[in-house]
Formats: C-alpha cells, sequence, structure tokens
C-alpha cells in the first residue's frame, strides 16, 4: 500500500510539474506573440517617420535644381529661349552635384520641354537622354524601383522605346 501511495504522489507530482510548466509554456508563446504584435507597430511607425525624413532632406538637396529650373519655365514662358538654355545648363550642374536620380530626371524633363522652342532641338533632346541616362544609373546604383520606372517612362515619352523596354526589365529583375 505504501508503495502504491508514492507512485500516486509521484504521478501527482509528475502531473502537477506538467501542468505548471506547460502553463508557463503557453503563457510564454502567448507573450511573445503579444510583444510581436507591438515590434511590428513600431517597425511600421519608424518605416513611416524614416519615409517622412527622406522626403524632406530629398526636398532640401532638390531646392536648388528645383529653383533653376523654374527660372527655366519662366525663361520659355517669356521666349527668352537663351536665358532659358543657360539656366538649363546651370540646372543640370546641380543636379549632378545633388547624385540624386531624382534631379537628373528633372533636368532631364525640363530639357525635353526646352527642345521644341530652340533652332538646335536635337541638342536638347541629347541633354534630355543624357540626363535620363544619368537618372537610370544613379536610380539602379540605390536600387529604387520607382526611380527606375519614372526613368523607363521619360525614355519612353522621348519615343526611345528600346531603352524604356530595357528599363523595365531591370525594375522586373529587381521584384
Amino acid at each position: 500500500m505504501t508503495n502504491w501511495r508514492a507512485i500516486v504522489a509521484i504521478e501527482s507530482g509528475v502531473i502537477f510539474f506538467i501542468g505548471v510548466f506547460g502553463g508557463i509554456v503557453v503563457s510564454q508563446a502567448r507573450s511573445t506573440s503579444s510583444r510581436e504584435v507591438v515590434a511590428d507597430h513600431h517597425r511600421e511607425r519608424l518605416r513611416q517617420r524614416n519615409r517622412r525624413l527622406m522626403d524632406i532632406e530629398i526636398a532640401q538637396i532638390m531646392a536648388p535644381v528645383t529653383a533653376r529650373i523654374d527660372r527655366v519655365d519662366d525663361a520659355i514662358a517669356t521666349s527668352h529661349l537663351d536665358e532659358a538654355v543657360s539656366t538649363w545648363h546651370d540646372a543640370y550642374g546641380e543636379a549632378v552635384r545633388t547624385r540624386r536620380w531624382e534631379a537628373m530626371l528633372v533636368v532631364g524633363d525640363a530639357a525635353a520641354r526646352l527642345a521644341p522652342h530652340v533652332a538646335d532641338s536635337s541638342a536638347q533632346y541629347a541633354n534630355a537622354r543624357r540626363s535620363y541616362l544619368a537618372a537610370f544609373i544613379r536610380a539602379r546604383e540605390f536600387d529604387s524601383v520607382d526611380g527606375l520606372t519614372r526613368t523607363a517612362d521619360a525614355f519612353a515619352r522621348l519615343g526611345d522605346t528600346h531603352v524604356a523596354g530595357e528599363i523595365r526589365s531591370v525594375v522586373a529583375s529587381l521584384r
């Protein structure tokens, strides 16, 4: 009879231990799950904050380029084409200094807008292509799908569908 009581006591202890240990494991799993939900929320908030800060930084970097491009557009509107070409070259220099694909794309767009208004439109279209190629290279360095897509669209607007297609294949390889 004593053996039987010892066995029951040992089994009761084992069952109690398994129950307590199992409760701890389940509690730990629930705690880990809720921590992951909180961590995911904070990760997303951090991503949003970093994106806003990046947008502010890009706007500051782009300000000198944008100001010059505005002057190019004003000169085109008032038919001061020599001033527009000269200011475009200044904007191009600023864009090169930024080392950003966004700046090169904006400058390329301005060259394409300027081209129909000047005597040597082929030179301005060449400037647009050169700017777009620089935008492509920089967007590729950053693995920027947005930059590559926008650059492909820019080449398509120039009528260069072959280069646009090649850039789109690069975009597809990044996804």
